[in-house]
């Protein structure tokens, strides 16, 4: 927000359906986004309204190298369609 003032938000990914973090299959869905995010200086997020939880919905990119958020977002790493390929999680609709 600014002037070192933050707000923490919950996100649910866009299109993207992981297993419940309480499984095998969670933690290794956690584990390869924690690999992907590791080294990575920012993030970029794309978000739309939010669910019935009161979640964003949310497209995120990412580059390790890449400075400006313009260039990360067109040109970076879309996470949830890594998390699909990957085979971490499946579509959803």
């Amino acid at each position: 927000l600014g002037f070192d003032v933050w707000k923490v938000e919950r996100l649910r990914l866009r299109g993207v359906d992981c297993p419940e973090m309480n499984t095998a299959e969670g933690e290794q869905a956690r584990a390869f986004v924690q690999s992907k995010l590791m080294d990575v200086p920012f993030v970029v997020f794309r978000t739309y309204k939010t669910d019935v939880y009161a979640r964003y919905i949310a497209d995120v990119f990412y580059h390790p190298s890449l400075e400006e958020k313009n260039a990360v977002y067109q040109r970076g790493a879309f996470l949830n369609q890594e998390l699909l390929q990957a085979g971490q999680a499946v579509p959803m609709f």
